[in-house]
């Protein structure tokens, strides 16, 4: 009977702890809602990165990827021209016919891939992933180099179609033409090489400042994320622990208390219990006592009345059962 008020106390304390948890536990949602949605802004801006990259990475790599081959075909082009030079030189002064066949189709072969080059370098190609350069410089160069590109062509192609029987004062004048204009063609076509070569670097500058620049953001964005998500979330669940191992330790306390209190209270009934049964053993005694003194004293009134009645029989001699009732 005494152990019903303590469980209503532990149902009342564990009620009171519940209802102070209430404000903790609305703050803690509220904690999470916040963080949860910085951490979707941070998520958010790391996709917009992302995406940030295939738009203006992969455009700048894919240009760049076409100055390689535009480099390649433009060095090639003074390696031609060299050939183009070579070649109608070579004409020049062959003797016999067939070496001077050899060598107009040798300049057949080099102007087409000559002027090939040259038509995809000032216009671009799509199929050889060449880009159009277009700018000041490039324009400027192409301009300068135009003269001596299509005096040399026109001067290969009369020399490539020229008679056997032409004269050689003619073929002198078309080789020194071709030869002149490759002395001036070379250093242009040098130019554009190294312009080129300095809009390639100028495009990996601005490769490497726009990767810098996207690695730097999302580093902040990871910082930020550390510092206004993760370092608060470790305070609250720090928080959170600590408060819990306090109301552990409080309701340890409790539960110890209130397990002390049933010992003592068991020790008690058991004390209380073995009293009565000493008590109940001690009635009991004296009630068979009780019953033996009455017996007792019964059987000694019976005899006493027995011993009576034998001493009136004896005094009187023989009665009537009548007469020894009387005297009983």
């Amino acid at each position: 009977m005494r152990l019903r008020p303590l469980s209503r106390a532990l149902t009342t304390a564990s009620s009171e702890t519940a209802l102070e948890s209430d404000p903790r536990s609305v703050s803690a949602d509220s904690l999470i809602r916040r963080l949860s949605g910085r951490y979707f802004l941070v998520l958010l801006a790391v996709a917009v990165l992302v995406v940030a990259d295939q738009a203006i990475v992969q455009p700048l790599l894919v240009h760049m990827n076409s100055y390689a081959p535009a480099i390649n075909l433009a060095g090639r082009q003074r390696m031609l021209s060299q050939r183009l030079a070579k070649s109608a030189l070579a004409l020049e002064v062959s003797a016999d016919e067939a070496s001077r066949e050899r060598y107009r189709e040798e300049l057949r072969t080099t102007l087409a891939q000559w002027s090939a080059a040259h038509s995809a370098l000032r216009r671009g190609d799509s199929q050889l992933g060449l880009p159009k350069l277009d700018s000041a410089q490039f324009n400027n160069a192409w301009t300068e180099l135009e003269p001596h590109f299509a005096a040399m062509f026109t001067a290969g192609i009369e020399l490539a179609e020229m008679k056997e029987n032409s004269a050689s004062r003619d073929t002198a004048h078309t080789v020194s033409i071709i030869v002149d204009h490759e002395a001036a063609f070379l250093p242009v076509m040098e130019r554009i090489v190294l312009l080129l070569q300095k809009d390639a670097d100028q495009q990996v500058a601005r490769l490497r400042v726009v990767a810098i620049s996207i690695a730097a953001t999302i580093i902040a964005l990871l910082l930020g994320l550390g510092w206004h998500v993760v370092r608060p979330a470790n305070r609250a669940i720090r928080g959170q622990v600590d408060r819990l191992e306090s109301q552990v330790a409080s309701r340890t306390r409790q539960l110890s208390l209130a397990n002390d209190s049933l010992r003592h209270e068991i020790f008690e009934q058991q004390e209380a219990e073995s009293k009565n049964r000493t008590l109940a053993a001690q009635l009991a005694h004296a009630a068979r006592i009780s019953t033996m003194g009455q017996f007792t004293a019964a059987h000694f009134t019976v005899v006493g009345k027995i011993d009576f009645a034998r001493i009136l029989v004896l005094e009187h001699g023989c009665l009537e059962t009548e007469e020894v009732l009387v005297f009983l």
